[in-house]
């Protein structure tokens, strides 16, 4: 007869054998492969957090630049401050911006000429204002700033706090700005909520600049010992486990490109690992409760066991399906109602810790959408959008609903002009999987046009991208400060090049009137001096004509006209000086014009190859000195006979004088078919003392011109190469 042994014995046995033991195993299993999991977790969570910090220093250093770049514009334009205005402009800069202690303005020599405290040192402004840069590190080898530099950290003597220097260059010299760093600190404060974490930002030495204990960053810490830092600080951004004394921290660095600085993200393996020990020693109690409640089972009834087992199996399932209303039904065996209570009392901590979730979700929610942009996330392989934060409607006036149903919603909103440059180039650097930022326009809901940048990067898993996340920052105020300062320099040349040429117009004028005043003493001095004895020569030229008689007569007639000729040559051009040199008054008689021009055209003696050709069609009385206008006109119709006599294409001479009305003027026109006049003399016909001919002193034309105007009138000339001049004389009739 085969030996028989209890069946609690032998339940218990099997439960050990069968259950415990395998239950133990998979427990071991899933503790160290859920610790893996979770520091693995970890570690990516510290380095996203350490490189998102990272950019949002980076953005805000940038928005630092950018503002101290527009006091650089303001203050180095003297249009805009006066040298009075220049101290109050930068100590409101300084009030206002509450991120600068102080902005100085230096010149060349690295001296200050403008200062803007804020104030806790306006007190000591005089202090300040002796200040002498040029041994600054900012300007080590004597170099000029070239552009945005940033200098080490220190601590601030005004307020104790650590700050840093921003230089950019200025149009007279250099602008420095005192920076406090506290908002860093404050900021990343905001980080450390909800987290068991701490966040630090280092300086380029390694020594602590912002920390999200406040107290810890005014203490300067350095932590340069730290391999991660260490890291960091020659570019390269990781997550590394570092062990002090019997404690081990995960530590993830990023270093910030803008000023080399490093974040840091520390966290205690500890502190994070610690649930993951309670859920283990939960998992040994339960595997110890198992096996009793085997055992009880099988001493009892495996059907009495199995059953409240199977309720509880499928109550458990439902809380794993996130429904925790989980009802504590008791079956009457202890380790299984035990059992229950536990699983009810883990069902109160899962719901107790998914409600915490969701509320630090929310938290970020709020955070995400009190950004002054509109924040979004978009899957990278549908290009569907998953997120858009409220801005969106403050912004735009689109509820961010629209943007998720309908993925091509944004792409819609570009401006039409835009639209194809701006999706190409993100569509571009998108497949590149490069961070980018673009600037375009968007149609509002109520039809204004915003210009917004958007700032891209690409999120990645194990080297493949995941997700397309974004901020679309409001620009429109910044373009129009841009194009109002473009319209104004562009104004501003213009000022500056009309002011050049009334310059320019002014110096001529001042030679012309040195000239002249210089040729009105010449003609003085000639009119009396050469005058005179040209009249006794031409008495004497006229004695000897009468007195010398007989056969030499005939022989000494050409040297006396040729002598009489230029007798009268040199008393014209005596004539033509006068005339050009004195203001002579106009007497006005009234006259019919073309009758007048006909009798002045009989006094001329014309060459024997030339015929004048006369219209007149004006017909018309009116106030004019005869004697003046006589000698204008006479002046052009020589100038038009003597360059006709240059004719070389074979064509007969023909001088045209034509009378007409024009309006509220009359009109007469003189007219050769001669050479014409080049270019480059047109440009100077009316100078005096300008003539191409070899003799005269080029006083024709301006004589003419003096003349006209002094009748009120206009004198144009009209020339053609190979064609001829025709020179207008233009009279107002009243």
């Amino acid at each position: 007869m085969n030996k028989t042994i209890s069946l609690k014995r032998a339940l218990t046995l099997n439960f050990l054998l069968v259950a415990i033991i395998p239950i133990l195993v998979f427990g071991v299993v899933a503790v160290s492969l859920l610790e893996s999991r979770l520091l693995d977790d970890l570690e990516e969570r510290n380095l996203l957090v350490a490189k998102d910090i990272s950019e949002e220093t980076r953005n805000f250093l940038m928005e630092i630049v950018r503002d101290l770049e527009l006091v650089s514009k303001v203050s180095s334009d003297p249009q805009l401050l006066t040298s009075d205005g220049l101290g109050r402009y930068l100590d409101q800069t300084v009030t206002s911006l509450d991120v600068f202690e102080s902005i100085y303005l230096l010149d060349q020599q690295r001296k200050v000429i403008g200062l803007g405290l804020g104030s806790a040192a306006r007190l000591r402004s005089e202090d300040y204002r002796l200040l002498d840069f040029s041994a600054h590190a900012l300007f080590q080898g004597d170099e000029l700033l070239r552009g945005p530099v940033w200098g080490d950290a220190f601590v601030s003597l005004v307020t104790g706090e650590p700050s840093v220097t921003l230089g950019l260059p200025a149009r007279e010299g250099s602008l420095l700005g005192n920076i406090s760093l506290l908002r860093l600190s404050q900021f990343l404060g905001l980080y450390s909520q909800g987290t068991q974490s701490e966040f630090a930002i280092l300086d380029r030495d390694g020594s602590l600049l912002a920390h999200s204990d406040t107290e810890l960053a005014m203490q300067r810490i350095n932590l340069s010992d730290h391999p991660v830092v260490r890291s960091a600080l020659k570019g390269d951004g990781r997550t590394l486990r570092h062990k002090v004394g019997d404690k081990v921290f995960i530590e993830s660095a990023v270093p910030v490109d803008l000023t080399r600085w490093v974040v840091l993200v520390h966290t205690d393996m500890a502190t994070i690992t610690a649930p993951l020990q309670n859920l283990r020693n939960l998992l040994i109690a339960f595997m110890a409760l198992g096996a009793l409640l085997a055992a009880g089972a099988a001493l009892r009834s495996s059907r009495r066991l199995l059953s409240p087992l199977k309720d509880l199996a499928q109550d458990v399932e439902q809380i794993g399906q996130g429904c925790y209303d989980f009802k504590r039904q008791l079956s009457g065996y202890r380790e299984i109602d035990r059992l229950v209570e536990k699983i009810g009392d883990m069902t109160e901590d899962i719901a107790l810790r998914e409600t915490s979730i969701r509320a630090s979700e929310q938290l970020f929610r709020d955070l995400v959408n009190s950004i002054d942009g509109v924040v979004w996330e978009r899957d990278y392989a549908t290009r569907a959008f998953r997120f858009v934060s409220s801005k969106a409607e403050d912004l735009l006036g689109y509820p961010a609903s629209a943007w998720m149903e309908d993925p091509t919603f944004w792409q819609n909103l570009i401006h039409p002009e835009d639209r194809e440059t701006t999706l190409s180039y993100c569509r571009f650097k998108t497949e590149q999987m490069s961070e980018h930022d673009c600037e375009y326009r968007v149609v509002a809901a109520d039809g204004r046009i915003v210009w917004v940048r958007d700032l891209i990067r690409i999120l990645t898993n194990d080297g493949q991208p995941q997700s397309i996340l974004g901020i679309m920052i409001d620009v429109t105020r910044s373009k129009q400060i841009e194009q109002e300062l473009t319209r104004y320099r562009q104004h501003l040349e213009e000022l500056v090049e009309q002011r050049t040429r009334e310059l320019e117009k002014a110096q001529k004028e001042l030679l012309q009137s040195e000239r002249l005043a210089v040729l009105g003493q010449l003609t003085a001095t000639v009119s009396h001096e050469i005058r005179n004895p040209l009249g006794t020569v031409s008495n004497a030229l006229y004695l000897l004509r009468e007195g010398i008689s007989g056969q030499s007569l005939p022989q000494l007639l050409k040297p006396l006209d040729l002598a009489e000729r230029n007798v009268a040559r040199c008393d014209g051009i005596i004539s033509e000086l006068l005339d050009f040199s004195k203001q002579r008054e106009i007497r006005k008689v009234s006259l019919n014009v073309d009758s007048w021009l006909s009798s002045v055209l009989e006094e001329v003696l014309w060459p024997a190859n030339v015929q004048p050709v006369t219209e007149w069609n004006a017909d018309l009385e009116m106030l004019f000195d005869p004697d003046r206008l006589r000698r204008a006109l006479i002046n052009a119709i020589n100038n038009g006979l003597q360059a006709m006599e240059e004719k070389s294409d074979g064509q007969p001479p023909v001088l045209t004088i034509l009378t007409r009305r024009a309006g509220p003027c009359c009109e007469i026109l003189v007219r050769d078919n001669g050479p014409g006049i080049p270019a480059e003399a047109m440009e100077r016909i009316f100078e005096p003392m300008f003539s191409t001919k070899n003799f005269g002193v080029g006083l024709g034309v301006p004589v003419i011109r003096n003349i006209v105007e002094d009748h009120g009138g206009t004198l144009h000339y009209d020339s053609q190469v190979g064609v001829g001049t025709t020179v207008t004389i233009s009279l107002p009739i009243h």
